[in-house]
């Protein structure tokens, strides 16, 4: 007989839902371990396990990370380090979450990052079963650190797809981005840290990238990332984008780990 278990993410209703979920004959329940997003899971648990008699109870990490194969990774050529950033809370205002995972691999150049993806041990690690390979998107950027500062301990990270005005010459588009709109976006002041990575010179010459690159953004927590949409620095920022982007911004909102540090 299968066993049903469901998840949650957690919050000061999780303990009454597992309540609900075994009277439904669920056999076990977990509660993801996020405190950066979500109320802390052991807390929820505790009170879930005080008001229920036999469903299982433990935390719970997301499923992508856990079913990907680590195979090969530590061999991938001029690789340095593989970060997963998981979708880890909705932002209703702003729409729906543009995907539901990014990885980040950093490489020692340009020239090794091109080998890493045309090697045979990249598919392999890269392989799940709960990806559709038709929705992968695929970006090679550099990295431009426009507000410095240490990532927190505890924190969320905000990704936003940018693409270009398309009246807008690409190198103009990235001296724009870099000098002007980077600078103010900086002044967001619950920004601990905020990252653009524009495209890398071949993926720019191949033309054949989704898009224009990313700008990263981290926060203490979902709270301190509201706030500072709530300040003037935020509208200004948000203003300026009609200078140089085009359209709204895909975004997702994650929490991450460190999946694999290859050097």
């Amino acid at each position: 007989m299968p066993v049903i278990s469901c998840v949650f993410a957690p919050s000061l209703d999780t303990p009454a839902h597992i309540v609900l979920a075994e009277r439904l004959g669920y056999r076990r329940a977990w509660c993801y371990d996020s405190p950066a997003v979500y109320a802390d899971p052991w807390m929820v648990l505790a009170l879930a396990a005080g008001r229920t008699r036999a469903i299982g109870l433990g935390p719970a990490y997301h499923a992508i990370y856990e079913s990907k194969g680590a195979d090969g990774v530590d061999k991938l050529p001029g690789g340095r380090e593989w970060r997963e950033a998981v979708k880890a809370v909705e932002v209703p205002r702003r729409g729906e979450p543009a995907c539901d995972v990014i990885d980040e691999l950093a490489f020692d150049d340009e020239a090794s990052a091109a080998r890493c993806l045309a090697d045979p041990a990249f598919g392999r690690a890269w392989a799940s079963p709960l990806l559709d390979p038709a929705s992968v998107a695929c970006l090679v950027v550099e990295e431009h650190v426009a507000k410095p500062g240490p990532v927190p301990a505890s924190f969320v990270k905000n990704y936003e797809l940018v693409t270009r005005r398309p009246d807008m010459d690409r190198a103009e588009f990235d001296r724009y981005w870099a000098q002007v709109h980077g600078p103010l976006a900086a002044t967001i002041p619950t920004i601990r840290r905020y990252v653009q990575a524009h495209l890398s010179p071949g993926t720019r010459e191949a033309g054949t990238a989704p898009y224009d690159g990313l700008a990263i953004t981290w926060f203490d927590d979902v709270t301190a990332m509201r706030a500072g949409a709530a300040t003037e620095a935020y509208a200004e920022t948000r203003a300026d984008e009609a200078n140089f982007l085009a359209g709204k911004l895909p975004f997702v909102v994650t929490t991450e780990r460190v999946t694999f540090r290859l050097a």
